[in-house]
């Protein structure tokens, strides 16, 4: 079960990955996930799926953590300050 907060909460660790440009891994089902993924900056697993976690672990590549690092790269900083009108609205 996941509570509305932690369904919307979106940490700075989020901004922090951006802006040092370093992939992020997030729990799988969460407003942060959805944007991770539309954003291309990282990665949604579930935590508590210990086999997702090792192909998780298995299937990375020099490669594909280089995508994720450039996703980051060519987000503006300045645009690092983001207005939840989605948590807002489920208010």
């Amino acid at each position: 079960m996941i509570y509305e907060n932690v369904r919307f909460a979106e940490p700075n660790k989020l901004y922090e990955a951006i802006y040092f440009e370093v992939p992020i891994i997030v729990s799988k089902g969460t407003y942060i996930a959805e944007k991770v993924e539309r954003l291309k900056v990282g990665f949604a697993i579930d935590p508590l799926n210990v086999m997702e976690i090792v192909s998780f672990i298995k299937s990375l590549t020099v490669q594909i953590l280089n995508e994720k690092r450039t996703a980051c790269a060519k987000i503006d900083k300045n645009e690092l300050i983001d207005v939840n009108t989605e948590f807002f609205s489920k208010l």
